[in-house]
């Protein structure tokens, strides 16, 4: 009857992912398992894959679920590695590092009363259950392992936490420190001594700038699209941006972990355990500590100033939290979107249509209509029509006060003033660590002079050009400072209402785009306009706050008109008239100088030649210029 073959394993394990990626240790270890298994005519079996790469045995992450070492135990506590299997392991120090009785506990118990024999391959010793429990000599000698082995993991944690304390210090400091630390925009010059951008900082100004105006997946894809790459060579994806959004390196502060997070997390373990032990599985666990950093500033080179990354960390978090913000961006159709309610009290939403197929319009070519959301999703009763936003933004527009709208001008963070101020705050960084650099230039010129060096021509080099840097820094500085103040100085009023004027005209000529629809809907919601749409009798009311609307016909005809003359601060009234009563109307709007009157086209021969007749309707929309 053939005799089963034992089983022979080899574990092996380094504890960092840097040492898993040189790969030495592991085929060391690996090679010393095969040269044992042929010397006892046995063949190693790696079904099971016992390599635990970057797992530490210090902290037992080697024996949590989904590592190597956690499988081979649960195969040996289940009996299936078959007779007097062996596992080798290159010395203790692999198996554990935790303290002796836990190590003894947790890992060789359960391991040598299931059957396993443990070989360590630095001398050759054999641990099986029979040997320990008549040997003494055997088990004092691997209690002497796992007390070295846990010796040995505090020694090797004391040097690096005092070792990560020594770097932080250093670099909160502002001393250059683990210079491969840095982001993937920033380099160290080792020879001019000075972090520098590298090539790869046009491609984050590119995502910063993309950033302020889109979410992450319109940048992502058009990142991707412009031939960018990520930091690791591969497309965008959403969390690579979100770290370089997050990262104080953009306003040029360095991070640092501050210190007793390992501690923090190994205590919160211990109280789950206890928890978990007390009241079971169902108990609410305290949540998991946070990693909290210092931030040494002023280490980096800047893309943006502190203020302006945290504005547009605002920003983003707007967007993410804010029901106004969310959607596509480059697709606002309405200028009152999340602001206008219908007659029956639910939301009106904008909704885009195809024209027919026999139209006779291009294929591409879409209609905005306002619908009325409760009616759509069949929420309410209400039986209101939908209405193109054309007149509703003409009615919108030539409503609102001039002022209101000059604020779009003083305001827009795409304006002339507002790339000045923004050019003037990257400046004036440039500038402060333009100074610093020549007066570290010039300090170090000073000690080698001192010290009767013979060459410092390097160093008078250095002052030189960094003093060329000042004074140009300071040249473009007060270049940017004389057109800021030639931009406050010139008049505003008129400039301001010309320019609103031309924005009502490109509205006039269906030319407006989403930037400036998006413009004037912030500007209504700083306002803190409500707007109340009645399609079914063709008004609109607006409110201010919590007060009543006031409510106005829409005139299509005459709000068309004032849009195109980019008038403002316009009302519209309706009076319901009869033949009767036309003259008396005429003569009203005449002496109340009203400037329009909108009556039926039947009508039209009785009233002044200079008085305009449009629609059909036995109602007249008259148009008040307001002021």
């Amino acid at each position: 009857m053939p005799v089963a073959t034992r089983r022979c394993f080899s574990y092996a394990r380094v504890s960092s992912g840097h040492q898993a990626q040189l790969g030495e240790g592991l085929q060391r270890q690996l090679a010393q398992a095969e040269a044992w298994a042929a010397a006892h005519d046995l063949v190693l079996d790696d079904t099971l894959d016992l390599i635990d790469p970057g797992r530490s045995a210090s902290k037992g992450h080697h024996i949590r679920e989904g590592a190597a070492l956690h499988r081979f135990l649960a195969a040996a506590k289940a009996g299936t590695l078959g007779s007097s299997p062996v596992l080798l392991i290159e010395d203790f120090t692999r198996l554990s590092r935790l303290e002796p009785l836990d190590a003894l506990d947790q890992i060789v118990s359960p391991l040598v009363r299931s059957g396993v024999e443990i070989v360590t391959l630095e001398d050759g010793a054999s641990y099986t259950l029979d040997r320990l429990n008549r040997d003494p000599a055997c088990l004092l000698i691997l209690v002497v392992k796992a007390q070295s082995a846990a010796e040995y993991a505090r020694r090797l944690s004391s040097y690096i936490t005092q070792r990560r304390a020594a770097n932080r210090a250093d670099i909160l400091d502002g001393k250059p420190v683990c210079t491969g630390w840095a982001p993937s925009w920033i380099e160290w010059n080792a020879e001019g001594q000075r972090w520098q951008f590298t090539p790869y900082a046009s491609t984050v100004r590119r995502l910063v700038e993309l950033s302020w105006e889109h979410g992450t997946t319109v940048v992502c894809r058009t990142l991707n699209a412009e031939g960018h790459r990520s930091p690791d060579g591969l497309p965008w994806s959403q969390m690579p941006i979100r770290a370089i959004l997050r990262n104080p390196a953009l306003h040029g502060a360095r991070r640092t972990a501050a210190p007793g997070h390992a501690a923090a997390v190994k205590a919160w373990r211990a109280e789950c355990s206890r928890l978990i032990k007390q009241h079971g599985s169902d108990v609410t666990l305290p949540p998991k500590p946070k990693r909290t950093y210092a931030l040494c500033p002023d280490t980096f080179p800047a893309i943006l100033t502190a203020d302006e990354h945290e504005a547009l960390l605002a920003v983003i978090k707007a967007r993410a939290v804010s029901p106004q913000e969310k959607g596509r961006r480059d697709r606002t159709h309405y200028i009152g979107q999340q602001l206008t309610t219908c007659l029956c009290g639910a939301p009106v939403g904008a909704r885009s249509v195809k024209p027919r197929k026999h139209s006779g319009l291009p294929g591409d070519q879409r209609y905005i209509y306002l619908v009325c959301r409760g009616r759509e999703r069949k929420q309410t009763d209400c039986q209101a029509p939908p209405i193109r936003v054309e007149p509703i933004h003409a009615a919108l527009l030539t409503r609102l006060q001039g002022d209101a709208l000059a604020q779009l001008q003083e305001s827009g963070g795409d304006g002339p003033l507002a790339a000045l101020l923004v050019r003037q705050g990257h400046l004036i960084h440039e500038l402060t660590q333009a100074e610093s650099r020549h007066n570290n230039a010039a300090a170090a010129l000073r000690d080698r002079a001192m010290a009767g060096a013979a060459v410092i021509e390097v160093y008078e080099q250095a002052v030189t050009e960094a003093a060329a840097v000042v004074a140009a820094t300071r040249e473009a500085l007060a270049g940017v400072a004389a057109e800021i103040r030639a931009i406050q100085n010139q008049p505003s009023a008129g400039a301001a209402a010309e320019q609103v004027q031309a924005l009502l005209q490109t509205f006039a000529r269906g030319e407006d785009t989403p930037d400036q629809r998006r413009a004037i809907n912030s500007l209504l919601r700083r306002l803190q306009v409500r707007i109340y749409l009645d399609t079914e009798a063709q008004r609109l009311g607006l409110a201010v706050g919590d007060a009543e609307p006031r409510w106005q016909p829409l005139a299509p005809g005459l709000a068309q008109k004032a849009l195109e003359q980019g008038r403002v601060g316009t009302g519209y009234l309706t009076a319901t008239i009869t033949p009767e009563d036309l003259q008396r109307a005429a003569e009203q709007a005449e002496g109340s100088g009203l400037e329009s009157v909108q009556v039926p086209a039947e009508f039209f021969g009785q009233l002044d030649q200079d008085i305009p007749a449009e629609g059909n309707k036995g109602e007249a929309d008259f148009e008040l210029q307001q002021g």
